[in-house]
């Protein structure tokens, strides 16, 4: 249960950070779904990371969560 609640609350600061950047308009809401990976796979490319709509370590890095 701790891991899912971790997954959450990681997912919604992707959510937060993607928006302020422009690349989500969507609800913060700690789901990664269709919208969010989407997002998320515009914001891998523009970085040129590996656009699998994963959140990994290297988008970790690029969006500045700990």
């Amino acid at each position: 249960m701790e891991d899912t609640k971790h997954i959450y609350i990681r997912t919604e600061n992707v959510q937060q950070k993607l928006k302020v950047l422009g690349y989500y308009d969507g609800k913060e809401d700690g789901i990664l779904g269709p919208q969010t990976k989407s997002a998320l796979i515009r914001f891998q490319k523009a970085k040129k990371l590996k656009a699998d709509g994963i959140i990994g370590s290297q988008v970790k890095k690029a969006l500045k969560i700990n």
